[in-house]
């Protein structure tokens, strides 16, 4: 599903509701892999997502610019989550490694 879609026909409740899914499903495997940075903003995403599928009036352009600035958000904070989960590794298998062998 493209979020650009939204702009060219901003009232389909099913393009709202198929993303809403995404970003639900993004949410809970951010959550089960420990990224919790990337839970919690996509948890906010989520909620306007909500609101706009039970609001009675169509997302005006300006929040669909923010759905789109979102995705790039999303992108900056995975890629900080998998850097900081490497970085946490190899700092422990540094510490671990040398530790195990007294």
């Amino acid at each position: 599903m493209e979020i650009i879609n939204l702009e060219e026909n901003p009232s389909d409740k099913n393009l709202l509701n198929e993303l809403f899914r995404g970003v639900h499903t993004l949410k809970g495997s951010a959550n089960s892999f420990g990224f919790k940075r990337l839970g919690e903003f996509v948890h906010g995403f989520e909620d306007i997502l909500d609101f706009y599928r039970n609001a009675s009036t169509p997302p005006k352009a300006r929040a669909i610019d923010l759905f789109l600035q979102s995705v790039d958000v999303i992108k900056e904070i995975f890629e900080l989550e998998i850097y900081t989960a490497t970085i946490c590794q190899d700092n422990f298998l540094r510490i671990h490694l040398p530790a195990s062998s007294l």
